[in-house]
């Protein structure tokens, strides 16, 4: 009696696996897979603004672009949110002769006593010497633009 009732009950967990996997089976194939192909396909081409981090960033200007540092810290959610804006096609809403500067709040502590920067999210249009031409706190892309004179 025991025997049959575990042969029942291995049949009934075989049934269930089998029902189980094959809804997932259906399932998945009506999710739509992304390929390298249309991933590369989706990605928007951004013109405008250049927005990279200080440390691949070259002091010297040539093309005499506008210099705006963004002091942020990763620690901080408003300074997450224009990171991540700084990061997509709003960024071509600003003129293309700025270049924005991502600069850690925390680890650039000589950088931000030159600026007498107290707060994260604070940036800085650089003039032509160097120093500060103007500073703010906050924003994003609309706040720049309105920061910039656009």
């Amino acid at each position: 009696m025991a025997s049959h009732i575990r042969a029942v009950t291995g049949f009934g967990v075989v049934v269930v696996a089998g029902i189980v996997l094959g809804f997932f089976m259906m399932n998945a194939s009506n999710i739509p897979v992304q390929t390298k192909a249309t991933a590369a396909a989706v990605q928007p081409v951004i013109t405008g603004a250049q927005y990279q981090l200080f440390r691949d960033y070259a002091p010297s200007n040539p093309e005499n672009k506008r210099i705006v540092y963004f002091f942020a810290a990763p620690w901080c959610p408003t300074c997450r949110s224009a990171d991540a804006e700084f990061k997509t096609e709003a960024l071509s809403k600003l003129p293309s002769d700025v270049v924005i500067v991502k600069v850690d709040f925390d680890s650039n502590k000589e950088l931000r006593k030159k600026f007498a920067i107290n707060y994260q999210h604070t940036f800085v249009e650089l003039a032509p010497d160097g120093s500060a031409k103007q500073v703010w706190v906050g924003g994003g892309v609309t706040e720049m633009n309105q920061k910039l004179g656009v």
